[in-house]
């Protein structure tokens, strides 16, 4: 996916991942493209900021970051412009959250801030932008997973090798 469109996924009761642990992954070639707003949006599991649910960003300065439902996790992954990067989102049982940059998948963003919100909704999720026009994600999106299980760090591992000679 490139450009200025996103594509959208209609609502499934499949993707309502409840208050459970989850994971979320793949791959996107970096790009921060300042159309009026301090982010790029590569995901949104929401349809808007008063929605619960989550999504997955790139800012100025190779920064990486998510927002879960008002609790923003930042990372300064170090990516750099139009190179190839893995990311994993998480959420445990416990309500632990991390994300995740190739970058250095040692050392994760973590928080327990409001992390038990239901992640229930009927909003289409949206790859590639969000329901503000001025957040579209400026570059390739590859490779995205949803899983409703917290994946380990070696999991994390295994699917940054596996998609490395793709990427």
């Amino acid at each position: 996916l490139t450009g200025t469109g996103y594509a959208e996924v209609a609502d499934d009761s499949d993707l309502d991942l409840g208050t459970g642990a989850f994971s979320f992954d793949g791959w996107a070639k970096y790009a921060f493209v300042n159309i009026g707003s301090s982010i790029n949006t590569i995901y949104t599991h929401f349809e808007n900021s008063s929605t619960t649910g989550f999504s997955l960003n790139t800012k100025t300065g190779g920064i990486l970051s998510a927002w879960f439902s008002g609790v923003e996790l930042e990372l300064s992954a170090g990516l750099s412009e139009g190179d190839w990067f893995y990311f994993a989102l998480t959420r445990d049982a416990s309500g632990n959250v991390k994300l995740y940059a190739s970058t250095d998948l040692e050392n994760p963003a973590t928080t327990t801030q409001n992390p038990i919100i239901s992640l229930t909704n009927a909003a289409n999720k949206r790859v590639g932008g969000d329901a503000l026009t001025t957040r579209h994600y400026n570059n390739l999106i590859s490779d995205l997973r949803l899983y409703d299980t917290d994946l380990s760090s070696t999991e994390i591992e295994n699917n940054y090798n596996a998609g490395l000679s793709a990427h």
